[in-house]
């Protein structure tokens, strides 16, 4: 099986940025050549393009892949762009400065995390995992605290 390269455009506009249905800032051929550049440059050692170069070989089914496969991409897209620029005529004069250097790190922090062990692979503490489970806040519902009018003292009830 193998995963067409179409899948991660829905998800790299997102984080791109690019929203918007009417004026898309990224048209999908440069999203594939995109995509095409990090299989090819080896970013992900387990996965190839198909003969056709139009899908990822084997299928890609990991999360971790599946975000480091976005995440270099976006960075490949990001990186390049200056982070402030400013220009001047003798009427007006402007300056822009961005959080792309944020925006970068972030990304980077995530190949990282990524890269060197997975990133969702585990829950963080009991509560998200009691949360996780149940899709209740379990912690809430079982815990009652009655608290005795000099607060001296707390009673919880085992349920």
């Amino acid at each position: 099986m193998a995963t067409a390269i179409s899948t991660f455009y829905a998800s790299l506009r997102h984080i791109l940025g690019d929203i918007d249905s009417d004026s898309q800032k990224y048209e999908d051929a440069a999203l594939l050549v995109g995509v095409q550049t990090i299989i090819r440059c080896g970013k992900l050692s387990d996965y190839t393009l198909s003969t056709d170069s139009l899908s990822v070989e084997p299928d890609v089914t990991d999360p971790n892949d599946y975000a480091l496969v976005l995440y270099h991409t976006a960075h490949s897209f990001i990186a390049p762009k200056p982070d402030a620029y400013a220009f001047r005529t003798r009427a007006l004069s402007q300056s822009v400065s961005g959080a792309t250097r944020d925006f970068l790190r972030t990304l980077e922090e995530n190949i990282y995390s990524l890269e060197n062990g997975e990133m969702f692979d585990s829950w963080q503490h009991l509560d998200s995992w009691l949360k996780g489970m149940t899709g209740v806040n379990l912690l809430t519902r079982l815990t009652e605290v009655t608290s005795v009018e000099n607060l001296n003292s707390i009673t919880i009830p085992a349920s």
